[in-house]
């Protein structure tokens, strides 16, 4: 009986024995003449000792009898399994990676396992499929055509996210079942239990799901015993290298076994053609974790996605992670200073003394004829040939004591600047404060400078943090660069008005040395003094060189966030495109899976990743620039999935009960499904016969009660 609540309506059988006690009393009319005047009115009703009309009433509580028992779906014992009502739930977490024979993972078995359940389904049978890993990806309803089921399943695949979303799949499925009474109601979960999927309700110890009818079969999945070997996760330091340089992938390695295991990491760069790199052999102690540093070199200009990886064992789905690399562009920084002469000089005649010392500080190995050095080309023009460069080849423009440029090139240095580009003004102390603030008003934004300044004594630097508006020159005044006292300055020009700008560099004494002007996307840095040796001891200083590869390196790196492209599957991640911004159309996600993305954020420079479940190495791409750089992404597996501890039969008791949950071998599954065939349609053809019988019966009563009336009044 699928609805044994229904048999509540055999109390109902009392209303036909009440309504048939109750009978009209018929008197015999009797005209009388003192009758004439009073008014005619019904006679009342009262019950008779026994019911009237018993064959009526006997097939009305039959036909009531009846309707009951078919509302309450009677079934009986039967030679095969009775009607099934499935819900098949499958687990896709990368914890179902774990190889259970030599050529079968615990996922593929399952999958063929959950194909054979729907090839045995029969007339009558329903079925639906869920399958979950952190969130539920295939969701069918319940279907009952075995070929469509068959292709859902089919089209199963396994992730590498975790199993989180399979407590709440499983509560689904059970509600979902049990609101659909069947002879054989069932919730078959294809699972290895991973604990920590379930640690938050075995916590709460909340009381298990009302079962009711409907069993929940877990198919076994045997515990493994072999070692398991996790790269828990991996990092390059730095984050960033030029070509031809090297980084540090300090990788994580742990021991999730009882037993010492050797471990061999070895790491693969997939932009080098998949060549191997550096390989470490370590040995890991019982839960051991181990920090291992590789060293990977870039020999591509391409951005790539590298791989740290461990020898396959028992779950492989975690021997391999992936770190992105973003290799730096060789900057390039144009030097616009005066010329000797009025003619035009090639740019290696650009001689002043002060501009030499900068050239210098920006590559030395440029500057002394020994290749790249910092990997930052430069070159010298006068101000007459700025107007016929092209501004947004570099990505520093410096103005080395420079006033008067072309109307059109400040214009141009404007929008360089705007668009994300670093004007570096150095001021000269003979420079014309009137001409200056004039000419580099459009660049300054509120910022004037006035009369230069001959300090004597010299002045030295101040070493106050909260006096300067910026950190980019902290580490000057911290002494990381070499002693600050030794810096000195003995000529520089005064600021007036700080307008928008923010102090980088002050004296002792509270003169600005160096201001920093934001300018939309990009900077207007103002230096109050030249590297002339005459003006002050820092280009003689050991702090000289790196103070200028800051500026280079430290305002030019604004489009190219620190942070790698890096997320684990099922998390959600913002990625800047700025080389992408303000092209129409979608990016192109390709990797192990494929995508297309719109571009957001309030410049439309952005691109939003969701959803992923395979791990691997992506590329962002872009219809509108398909020659143009590529941007790689790395996705790695969820973490907490490498324990392989399932939930013991305990833990499954206290999650959902003793008596409807329960795990069993796939071979015997068949057996678990009862005997019986429901009554229905035997059920339904005797209520339409006693509904037949009873409108006879009733027919037959009112014809024979005329006869009768009939009769009487004659």
């Amino acid at each position: 009986m699928l609805h044994p609540a229904m048999l509540l309506g055999l109390l109902g059988l009392s209303l036909p024995v009440i309504i048939h006690l109750i009978q009209r009393q018929r008197l015999r009319p009797q005209p009388l003449s003192t009758l004439d005047f009073l008014d005619r009115e019904d006679l009342a009703n009262a019950f008779a000792p026994v019911p009237r009309d018993l064959l009526q009433l006997l097939l009305r509580l039959l036909l009531l009898g009846l309707f009951v028992v078919l509302m309450a779906r009677l079934y009986g014992s039967g030679s095969e399994p009775g009607p099934r009502t499935l819900a098949i739930v499958v687990d896709q977490s990368m914890s179902m990676r774990r190889h259970v024979s030599e050529m079968e993972s615990l996922f593929d078995r399952s999958k063929r396992q959950a194909l054979e359940l729907v090839a045995s389904l029969r007339e009558g049978d329903r079925a639906s499929l869920t399958v979950v890993g952190d969130d539920v990806t295939r969701a069918t309803g319940f279907l009952s055509d075995r070929d469509r089921l068959r292709a859902e399943v089919e089209a199963c695949t396994v992730s590498d996210s975790g199993s989180s979303g399979l407590p709440a799949a499983v509560r689904a499925a059970i509600e979902q079942v049990r609101v659909r009474r069947s002879v054989n109601a069932c919730v078959v979960v294809f699972s290895d239990r991973q604990r920590d999927a379930f640690a938050a309700d075995l916590n709460e110890k909340a009381p298990p799901p009302a079962l009711g009818h409907v069993r929940l079969l877990w198919i076994d999945a045997p515990a493994s015993d072999q070692p398991n070997l996790s790269i828990e996760r991996a990092a390059f330091a730095p984050s960033q290298a030029f070509v031809g340089g090297s980084s540090r992938l300090t990788t994580v390695v742990r021991n999730g076994t009882d037993a010492p295991q050797p471990a061999a990491i070895a790491i693969r760069n997939g932009q080098e053609g998949d060549a191997a790199g550096e390989e470490r052999r370590i040995e890991l102690a019982p839960g051991e974790t181990a920090h291992v540093d590789l060293v990977q070199r870039f020999d591509s200009p391409l951005d790539s996605v590298t791989r740290a990886e461990l020898p396959d064992d028992v779950l492989p789905g975690d021997n391999v992670f992936h770190a992105p690399m973003r290799m730096r562009d060789r900057r390039q920084v144009l030097l616009v200073a005066e010329a000797d002469d009025d003619d035009e000089p090639p740019s290696a005649a650009v001689r002043f003394e002060g501009l030499d010392l900068l050239g210098y500080a920006i590559n030395p190995g440029e500057a002394v004829g020994q290749g790249g050095g910092t990997q930052v080309n430069s070159k010298r023009v006068p101000p007459t040939a700025l107007p016929r460069m092209s501004l947004p080849l570099y990505s520093l423009i410096v103005l080395y004591g420079v006033v008067d440029l072309p109307e059109q090139s400040y214009k141009d240095l404007r929008s360089f600047a705007a668009a994300g580009g670093v004007v570096w003004i150095i001021a000269k102390a003979d420079a014309s404060p009137v001409r200056f603030n004039e000419r580099f008003a459009p660049l300054l934004d509120g910022l004037t400078i006035g009369q230069a300044t001959e300090a004597d004594p010299p002045r030295t630097l101040g070493v106050l943090e909260s006096d300067l508006g910026h950190p980019l020159l902290l580490p000057l005044i911290r002494d990381e660069w070499g002693p600050a006292g030794e810096v000195f300055l003995s000529r520089y020009v005064r600021f007036e008005a700080p307008g928008t700008s923010r102090p980088l560099l002050k004296t002792a004494d509270g003169d600005v040395l160096m201001a920093l002007v934001p300018l939309e996307r990009g900077h207007v840095l103002v230096q109050a003094f030249d590297c002339d040796l005459a003006s002050s001891s820092l280009p003689r200083t050991a702090a000289f060189v790196p103070l200028v590869q800051r500026v280079v390196h430290g305002l030019t790196d604004q489009e190219r966030s620190d942070r790698p492209d890096m997320l684990r599957v099922s998390q959600t991640a913002r990625v800047r495109l700025p080389e992408f911004r303000s092209l129409q159309g979608d990016v192109l996600l390709t990797g192990p899976e494929q995508r297309t993305l719109p571009m957001v954020g309030p410049e439309r420079d952005e691109v939003r990743l969701t959803d992923l479940r395979l791990a691997g190495g992506y590329t962002l791409t872009h219809a509108a620039r398909p020659n143009g750089r590529q941007r790689r992404v790395a996705v790695n597996p969820t973490a907490g999935e490498s324990q392989l501890t399932p939930l013991s039969a305990e833990e499954l008791v206290q999650l959902y009960g003793e008596r409807h949950a329960s795990v069993v071998p796939f071979d015997q599954l068949a057996g678990q499904f009862r005997n019986g065939l429901e009554w229905t349609w035997p059920l339904v053809w005797l209520v339409l016969g006693a509904l037949v019988l009873e409108s006879l019966a009733g027919g037959w009563q009112s014809r024979r009660g005329g006869r009768r009336q009939s009769g009487g009044g004659a």
